[in-house]
């Protein structure tokens, strides 16, 4: 099943009747709109989609050539830069295998990113991916209420 996800609109949504977390959580999303690594949570957020065969649409410009897309889609990140391959190795594991995030893959992006980025992006990370398996599970229940088998 392919749904479409748009960066960070649903949740949103979904939080409405919890007023307190939906203003945190937009406060934080704003924060990371005006961050300077935008591009590479544009790609994170980009392979997190893929992974969970959700149609991204996109606020964000980013620009890749198609190696790069090939390379974003087989989760073979040479193409990127040393920040970028260090946070998709994250969202590789943040997807099924968030246990096994290891100190020194935190460590890395401690690195690429200084104690605040690092911090951001993690919690960024972890806020796509329930995005995607939320969107995923409701626009299942949404076919699976109008009569299609998911």
């Amino acid at each position: 099943m392919n749904t479409t996800l748009s960066s960070f609109n649903h949740l949103t949504s979904l939080l409405a009747h919890r007023s307190p977390l939906k203003v945190g959580y937009e406060r934080f999303v704003a924060e990371l709109r005006d961050d300077q690594h935008e591009r590479v949570l544009a790609l994170c957020h980009r392979r997190m989609a893929h992974i969970h065969d959700i149609e991204l649409t996109s606020d964000r410009e980013l620009t890749l050539s198609q190696i790069q897309v090939n390379a974003l889609h087989s989760g073979d990140f040479e193409p990127f830069t040393p920040s970028e391959q260090a946070a998709l190795k994250v969202v590789e594991k943040m997807a099924f295998a968030h246990h096994q995030i290891s100190d020194q893959d935190v460590h890395t992006l401690d690195v690429q990113f200084g104690h605040e980025g690092c911090v951001r992006l993690l919690t960024a990370l972890a806020f796509i991916d329930v995005e995607a398996r939320v969107n995923k599970v409701f626009s299942a229940r949404r076919l699976q209420s109008a009569g299609v088998n998911v």
